[in-house]
């Protein structure tokens, strides 16, 4: 992806994809750095150990839904066999390879370089300007080895100004920039539905649950969308749902020892569900 370097060539693309689809100028252009910075990783060494997961992938990769989801969320494959010195390496990895594109900023309450998890936030020049309301300016990237990796599959990620592009029939600026799809791995959808709920389960059970699952207004509009699927919603109402939110709930366990009680309650009991 080299659009970036025709500075008005970029332009003309991201209102073009503005005008055609509308959407902000300063959303599609985020959105393009978003594909860049995940096309980076995702060709590098390190992508094969790698699983796009959350609202970006349902959005960006299965398509399922259509909200505008900043945020990058990954985790890393691992085995038994690697030390916690070497899975932070990789989450290291995974920053530095964003770093390459898009500089690295320090945000309080955001960055974190410690433990099973680590977030980083990177700011690019931005070309528009208007209000990002509550979606950041910066794009954060979340990487962990916290949690399950599994199911996943393999999926295709564009930029918006490609899908423009391909529209209106630009294949050779879509070749000479480097414009095309890409593949991931990316989770299942069946398998992130089930974190979201079982996520509201445990902001349902925080000192003060009403504060913490307003901050996770996202999880809640993500799954009334996702049970419009067909797909979805066949799984939702199939012991396969049962058993796939049993293993988030069982993965959960090992992820949050310290604070694991809500695990002992059934989801059902839940105040997201009262």
């Amino acid at each position: 992806m080299r659009v970036h370097t025709n500075i008005e060539l970029f332009k003309d693309a991201v209102s073009a994809t503005s005008q055609r689809n509308g959407i902000q100028e300063i959303f599609i252009e985020k959105d393009y750095w978003v594909t860049l910075i995940l096309k980076t990783i995702f060709e590098n060494e390190i992508g094969k150990q790698t699983i796009f997961k959350g609202g970006t992938a349902l959005s960006k990769c299965n398509s399922l839904i259509k909200r505008f989801s900043e945020d990058i969320d990954l985790v890393i494959l691992r085995n038994p066999e690697e030390t916690g010195n070497q899975l932070k390496k990789k989450l290291k990895t995974i920053s530095k390879c964003a770093g390459q594109i898009i500089p690295e900023i320090g945000v309080e309450g955001i960055t974190n370089k410690k433990g099973m998890i680590r977030k980083t936030a990177h700011s690019y020049k931005k070309q528009f300007s208007g209000k990002f309301g509550q979606i950041r300016d910066f794009i954060v990237i979340e990487s962990s080895w916290l949690g399950n990796y599994e199911p996943y599959e393999k999926g295709l990620i564009s930029s918006m100004i490609y899908e423009m592009m391909k529209e209106t029939g630009q294949q050779r600026l879509i070749d000479e920039y480097e414009m095309n799809p890409f593949e991931v791995k990316v989770l299942s959808p069946k398998r992130t539905f089930c974190e979201k709920i079982m996520s509201l389960v445990r902001f349902s059970y925080s000192d003060i649950p009403i504060n913490d699952l307003r901050t996770k207004i996202r999880h809640i509009y993500d799954i009334h969308i996702l049970l419009k699927d067909n797909a979805i919603n066949a799984f939702f109402n199939s012991i396969d749902f049962d058993i796939m939110l049993q293993t988030v709930g069982n993965d959960d366990v090992q992820g949050f020892k310290n604070n694991s009680e809500w695990l002992k309650v059934h989801p059902v009991s839940a105040i997201i569900f009262a």
